[in-house]
């Protein structure tokens, strides 16, 4: 089986991590050969290279199609071509192709790239709550054979919001590497910086990642508390919002580090907060939760879905759950007393843990299972298109 995976770009964290790790389990199985499409280089390419190094180590084949400093009506010019003839040529054996899209540029450029060709199979795999995607979707599903959901909430989106047909939606959830991370953190040392409160984000500074109420709630948390540290790793067009709001307080604002490095300072944090205002089934939540770190998640949709919690009632402010606490997006008061509450009662730590070790309910997200089913969706996709 040829596999060709299309991402618009590398990058540490996110969906990229997602890909990566699903396409170096796909290359270990027999008679499955992996190719990943990047679509442009970054501009820093520091931790792209190491990825890269990483995935051609594990045998998958990695492609950079177009430059870093393209618009992206220039970029769909420029790949649309290159990426078809890379098809033609994978397909000169006469087995069908599986064409696996990641993201909006990723699938559309995957689509026009690959139309009225034979022995290819389209499937997207739908990452949820993108935005401006109804008229790209609503023209391109109908040469889309099969759509993979992320989470439940990502399904009901591609059945009730975009109108595809259940027929043509698998629901897989991300997995992450479990057994790596393990090794990863073995191999370091957890050396604590800071004595006191550690807490920790991470992520793409943007509005929906909720960081603003954070950081304001962090501010009002350490007039009061002293010993505490709020570290922040991201990139993103907020950071210069939250470094005036954080003003003097202790809030460390750091560029993206690379993966296993992340991985030790999760490990070495108290706490971690994650105030998105809405996500998929975030990569980065699985690492915390593989790490047994209590959390702060703010109360959306995948992560209820994720823990098998209900919503907050109108009169919670927050609620106390067997891995951490659950709060209201979009709300200072309701993050500060998260904070005060896990500072309060310092047994809620051990209490966290105790459940962490007690219950092995994470492990369905382990890469390994991820990648069985993925390749059972693309069998049966395959399958049923060479039957239509």
């Amino acid at each position: 089986m040829t596999v060709v995976e299309i991402l618009p770009r590398i990058a540490c964290g996110g969906v990229c991590s997602i890909v990566t790790d699903l396409s170096i389990e796909l290359a270990k199985k027999k008679n499955v050969t992996v190719h990943l499409i990047i679509l442009r280089k970054n501009r820093n390419n520091t931790h792209e290279n190491s990825i890269i190094h990483n995935l051609k180590k594990s045998d998958v084949h990695c492609y950079f199609i177009a430059k870093n400093n393209c618009s992206n009506f220039e970029l769909i010019l420029q790949t649309v071509l290159k990426i078809r003839r890379l098809v033609l040529e994978l397909r000169k054996n006469n087995e069908k192709i599986i064409v696996n899209m990641h993201l909006k540029l990723g699938t559309l450029i995957g689509v026009l790239s690959t139309l009225f060709l034979s022995r290819v199979v389209r499937i997207e795999t739908y990452h949820s709550n993108y935005k401006k995607y109804f008229i790209q979707i609503s023209c391109l599903k109908h040469f889309t054979e099969c759509f993979i959901a992320v989470s439940k909430n990502a399904e009901w989106e591609l059945k009730f919001k975009y109108k595809i047909k259940k027929s043509k939606i698998e629901q897989i959830y991300n997995g992450f590497d479990l057994k790596g991370m393990k090794t990863i953190m073995h191999k370091q040392s957890k050396q604590r910086e800071f004595r006191g409160i550690n807490i920790l984000s991470c992520g793409s500074l943007i509005y929906y990642k909720g960081f603003e109420y954070s950081v304001i709630a962090y501010r009002k948390f350490s007039e009061n508390v002293a010993n505490t540290v709020y570290r922040i790793y991201g990139e993103g067009p907020e950071k210069p919002i939250l470094s005036k709001i954080s003003k003097s307080s202790n809030v460390l604002i750091y560029d993206p580090i690379k993966r296993g490095q992340l991985l030790s300072v999760i490990g070495s944090s108290d706490v971690v907060v994650i105030p998105s205002l809405f996500e998929g089934h975030s990569i980065f939540l699985l690492e915390v939760v593989s790490l047994k770190i209590p959390i702060i998640i703010s109360d959306i949709e995948s992560f209820r879905e994720f823990f098998g919690i209900d919503r907050l009632k109108k009169n919670e402010k927050m609620r106390l759950f067997e891995f951490g606490i659950l709060v209201k997006p979009k709300s200072v008061e309701s993050i500060y007393l998260a904070l005060s509450l896990f500072n309060d009662n310092k047994s809620i730590f051990k209490s966290i843990k105790n459940t962490y070790e007690n219950k092995n309910c994470f492990l369905k997200y382990d890469i390994r299972n991820t990648v069985s089913e993925y390749l059972s969706v693309f069998r049966k996709t395959q399958k049923s298109k060479g039957s239509s």
